[in-house]
């Protein structure tokens, strides 16, 4: 498995991955803040993210399509790459898909998507180009880490981490029955693991320094 930094040359760039708090992988530096909706807006349309960085897109459509589908569904890396086009059915305002769940997980059903959800004409367009009975991303392990990582400035099991520390600041009800909800639809089949998921913000250290008299 392929870890953060790979795609890049030399250690300064593991140094400087580390310092930043974007490396997950060799270090073991968790994600320690969130990737909103904005920044990844910001990310399709060739704009520095809020952290700075900037986006490089080599196959703009792929790689824009792959960003957004792990970005909106929380998925792991790879799961998106086993998705075949029968796989996927768009409606006017739906996209439901069919994912697998890795490290023998089960997802309660095919999952649904909005349309209107930032980016989602990329995943259309990627789907329309793909041949009947071909994987919609036909990508290997350190492609995948690539594309995210050029887009986004963080490895792509950050996007994971996003996605279920966000749906549990949204979703309504107690935590147990947010939990739940989130492992019907990644897959997770132990409520404990949900809490390696869940961050531990860098910004909170911050405002907690800020109230130290």
């Amino acid at each position: 498995m392929p870890v953060c930094g790979e795609s890049l040359k030399g250690l300064q760039y593991h140094v400087k991955m580390h310092e930043d708090g974007r490396e997950y992988g060799k270090y073991k530096v968790k994600p320690n803040s969130q990737i909103d909706v904005e920044d990844l807006r910001c990310a399709l349309e060739g704009k520095p993210l809020s952290d700075g960085h900037i986006p490089k897109w080599i196959y703009p459509v792929r790689d824009k399509s792959y960003v957004v589908i792990t970005y909106h569904l929380g998925s792991r890396k790879m799961e998106a790459t086993k998705v075949q086009k029968e796989d996927m059915v768009f409606t006017k305002d739906f996209l439901f898909i069919k994912i697998p769940a890795f490290k023998h997980g089960e997802r309660a059903d095919v999952l649904k998507l909005k349309m209107a959800n930032v980016g989602m004409e990329f995943v259309k367009q990627q789907w329309e180009r793909t041949r009947k009975a071909k994987r919609v991303w036909e990508l290997s392990d350190s492609t995948a880490y690539r594309i995210v990582v050029r887009a986004l400035g963080k490895c792509p099991h950050w996007l994971r981490h996003n996605w279920i520390t966000t749906k549990q600041q949204q979703l309504p009800g107690q935590p147990s029955e947010v939990d739940r909800k989130i492992q019907s639809w990644t897959g997770i089949k132990h409520r404990e693991t949900l809490d390696n998921y869940r961050m531990k913000m860098k910004k909170d250290i911050e405002e907690i320094a800020e109230l130290e008299g």
